[in-house]
């Protein structure tokens, strides 16, 4: 059976998927000795400006994936909430914050404004970029100081201008798009010393909009690994509310069969220990994803798309 490192990276995006799905995920990664980066973001929740895209057919089917009772049970309550009082999601819950590091686990920044960044940050002027990476840190450090911090972009969108602002501020790595491989982002003749850690295996979301079943993720998955880069990208309000059961299973298959879960610190680490090398960036339309996400070059053609069932992936709502 095949053996290999995986980096794990959960995106909490919304304060629900915080309140209920992150929990239960801490639970689950401590029984199974699991350790990751929690990406949280450190602003508003703006959950009700992605209703926008319910008007898009692969949107549409992604929400009825989660069932009825589910989006009702889970969803319905934080709407209604927002007509009283504004949400936030890593402001005002260090508690919860700081649960996830004395789980041992990592906490890095998953943006400001989610849903303006997922939908307009292609367009952001250089000015726009650092006003959002800046609302970050700042909310970031108002709770804990002087602590490290990683920048983890919202949707695997980014600009030119991020990669030159983070390196200005002295970070280490960031993981901002998709790809094969750990790479110094290029920008025309310039190169970034910011080491990007691209999210390189299909979302477990992804493979459940191409119509694979729940039961087969981790054989997906596995079929999809390489011997030394892999990257997988999970979600507090699914796989730790919507699909807790489906992915306590995937999770249990994956440990039984050797696979070590690590967090983006640690993947870092075994990443500069071998020659890096630089690659630009491009732009992506993801098999089960929804619109075009940016992603390294080389992914364009390095990727597993071919080991996802082509019929399924395509298959018409």
């Amino acid at each position: 059976m095949t053996k290999a490192t995986i980096l794990l990276r959960v995106d909490v995006d919304f304060s629900f998927g915080l309140r209920r799905g992150v929990p239960f995920l801490l639970r689950l990664f401590e029984d199974l000795g699991v350790r990751a980066t929690f990406c949280v973001v450190m602003g508003p929740d703006t959950l009700s400006k992605h209703g926008a895209r319910v008007s898009q057919n692969r949107y549409l089917r992604r929400l009825f994936s989660f069932g009825l009772g589910n989006l009702l049970w889970h969803v319905g309550p934080a709407l209604i909430s927002r007509h009283f009082k504004p949400a936030t999601v890593g402001i005002g819950n260090k508690h919860l914050l700081e649960k996830i590091i004395s789980g041992g686990h990592e906490l890095s920044i998953h943006g400001y404004d989610h849903a303006d960044w997922a939908n307009r940050c292609r367009e952001y002027t250089a000015t726009e970029t650092r006003q959002q990476v800046d609302a970050g840190v700042s909310e970031f450090r108002k709770m804990f100081g002087e602590a490290t911090w990683s920048w983890v972009s919202p949707n695997w969108r980014c600009n030119d201008h991020l990669f030159a602002y983070l390196e200005t501020l002295g970070g280490d790595y960031s993981s901002d798009a998709r790809g094969c491989e750990p790479f110094y982002p290029r920008i025309g003749s310039s190169i970034c010393n910011v080491l990007q850690l691209p999210v390189s295996l299909p979302c477990l979301h992804e493979l459940s909009q191409c119509g694979i079943s729940k039961f087969s993720w981790a054989n997906v998955v596995r079929q999809c690994l390489q011997p030394d880069y892999n990257h997988l990208n999970i979600h507090a309000y699914y796989e730790g509310l919507f699909e807790r059961r489906a992915f306590s299973r995937f999770m249990g298959e994956c440990v039984r069969d050797g696979l070590r879960f690590i967090p983006l610190s640690s993947g870092y680490e075994l990443a500069v220990e071998n020659s890096v090398n630089s690659d630009e960036l491009s732009h992506v339309n993801l098999p089960g994803g929804i619109g075009e996400v940016s992603c390294q070059r080389r992914f364009l053609t390095d990727n597993y798309f071919a080991k996802i069932d082509p019929l399924k992936a395509e298959r018409k709502w």
